[in-house]
C-alpha cells in the first residue's frame, strides 16, 4: 500500500465507520422512540450530532483533497517518495507536508512564508509553518521524555533547508 493510499484510505474508512454507526443511532432511535422509550429520543440525537460531525469531516477532508485536486498525480508521485516522521504523521515532499491524524492536512509549502518553532518552558517544542498570511500552522510537536525528540530535530533540518534552498 502506497502512502497515498494510506492517509486517504485510513480518512475514508473513518468517514464511512463513523456515517454507519451514525445511521445506526438514528434507525435505532427511530424504532424504540415508537414505543415512547426516552432511550430512543436520546440515540436519535445522538445519531444525528454524530452525523453532523461526519459531514463536517467529510467537507474538511475534501477541502483538503481540492487543494490538489489540478496536480493529483504528481502529488500522488511525492507523497508516495516523501520523507515520513511516523512519530507525527507527517509526510515532507518537495513541495507539500502532509500532516494525517484526526484530519488531513495539506499545506503547499511555496506559500509558507516562514517555520518557527515554539519552546513552552523545556516541556514542549511544536514546529509551526506560517502562511503568507501570518497564520501559523502546527505540524509536530513533542515533550520532554516523549522519544520523539530524534524524529523532530530531523524533520526542523529538512524543513530548514527548504526554506534555506529557497530563499
Amino acid at each position: 500500500m502506497t502512502n497515498f493510499e494510506k492517509i486517504t484510505g485510513q480518512q475514508k474508512k473513518s468517514i464511512r465507520n463513523h456515517g454507519l454507526i451514525a445511521m445506526l443511532l438514528i434507525v435505532v432511535g427511530i424504532l424504540v422512540a415508537f414505543a415512547k422509550q426516552v432511550s430512543g429520543y436520546i440515540s436519535l440525537i445522538m445519531g444525528v450530532l454524530l452525523l453532523v460531525t461526519v459531514w463536517t469531516q467529510y467537507r474538511n477532508y475534501s477541502r483538503e483533497m481540492e487543494k490538489v485536486r489540478g496536480n493529483l498525480e504528481q502529488f500522488k508521485k511525492e507523497v508516495n517518495e516523501g520523507k515520513i516522521y511516523d512519530a507525527f504523521g507527517l509526510i515532507l515532499t518537495p513541495n507539500y507536508a502532509v500532516v494525517d491524524g484526526r484530519e488531513l492536512h495539506i499545506y503547499k509549502l511555496k506559500n509558507m512564508k516562514k517555520f518557527e518553532v515554539g519552546i513552552e518552558e523545556r516541556i514542549r517544542k511544536a514546529l509551526f509553518l506560517t502562511d503568507k498570511s501570518g497564520k501559523r500552522h502546527q505540524i509536530a510537536e513533542t515533550y520532554t521524555g516523549d522519544g520523539r525528540q530524534e524524529q523532530f530535530d530531523k524533520l526542523y533540518g529538512d524543513i530548514k533547508e527548504y526554506f534555506r534552498k529557497r530563499h
